[in-house]
């Protein structure tokens, strides 16, 4: 049990590199880690996967702490719970826009569901999060 997710920038849904996320997978907070790691200008998965996705990763490993309850994993997606009947997959794309979405739990992918999820309490409060994260982990900022 949990409110799982996977994150992918493949289109194939039988392989690709995947980003599992065991407490963290609703709309709000995937919407909110893409959105921070576009205006932290992280290299949009379009122009480098393996860099954009293990960024991503550890921008939410920042935000989810590290801990062993953490749950969060990288692999190929075939070998993550990409049918969680929690939130299913994201696959994002260029810009870190959320392209599509699929899997058992998730919903029909509509743009709506992206800007709502930018209007809601949950998404400020997981921008503010990893803001504050990344100011204690950077004694520069």
């Amino acid at each position: 049990m949990g409110n799982r997710a996977v994150i992918t920038a493949s289109e194939l849904r039988t392989s690709g590199l995947g980003i599992y996320v065991h407490w963290n997978g609703d709309i709000e907070s995937v919407v909110a880690f893409l959105d921070v790691a576009s205006q932290l200008k992280y290299r949009s998965p379009d122009t480098d996967e393996a860099y954009a996705m293990a960024k991503l990763c550890a921008l939410i490993s920042l935000y989810a702490g590290i801990r062993s309850e953490a749950g969060v994993g990288i692999n190929d997606i075939s070998k993550l719970d990409y049918d969680n009947y929690d939130n299913g997959v994201y696959v994002v794309g260029e810009g870190w826009q959320i392209i599509d979405r699929w899997g058992h739990g998730s919903k029909p992918f509509k743009r709506e569901d992206v800007e709502a999820a930018r209007s809601s309490h949950l998404y400020f409060q997981t921008v503010d999060a990893l803001i504050l994260a990344l100011q204690n982990a950077d004694p520069n900022s």
